[in-house]
């Protein structure tokens, strides 16, 4: 029997997992496995629920990946000009291109992530897990 704390919508978001039934994985590889990261399971295979409603309903994480890197750029570009005395240039873009592209593997799974949680229309049910 799994805990509440297991099985809490922030604890499965932060774990990729299905948001049906909280315990079925949303990808097939880790997200360092970098020829691998972009696949997903079509299908949950705990419950079944397949992910993708439509076709391109993806497309929707696209737009939150691009909110993420502009608030990624932006608390950056504060930070260094908070804490560097006189920044140039080129060290907004290389440390700001560097975060991203270090970060592109998690921006591109959470940003799929958000849009299945916020636009997939599927909640939680204790009892979806098959047996």
């Amino acid at each position: 029997m799994s805990s509440k704390k297991e099985n809490s919508a922030l604890m499965a978001f932060a774990k990729s997992k299905c948001p049906r039934c909280r315990s079925g994985k949303l990808f097939t590889h880790p997200f360092y496995s970098l020829g691998n990261f972009l696949k997903n399971h079509e299908h949950c295979p705990s419950c079944g629920v397949k992910f993708e409603k439509e076709t391109g309903f993806f497309w929707a994480a696209m737009y939150i990946s691009y909110g993420i890197n502009v608030a990624i750029a932006l608390i950056l570009g504060i930070l260094i000009s908070l804490l560097v005395e006189a920044p140039s240039v080129n060290t907004y873009i290389f440390s700001i291109v560097g975060a991203v592209v270090l970060a592109s593997t998690l921006i591109f799974r959470y940003s799929r992530i958000i849009a299945l949680y916020s636009f997939g229309g599927l909640k939680y049910d204790a009892n979806a897990v098959k047996s």
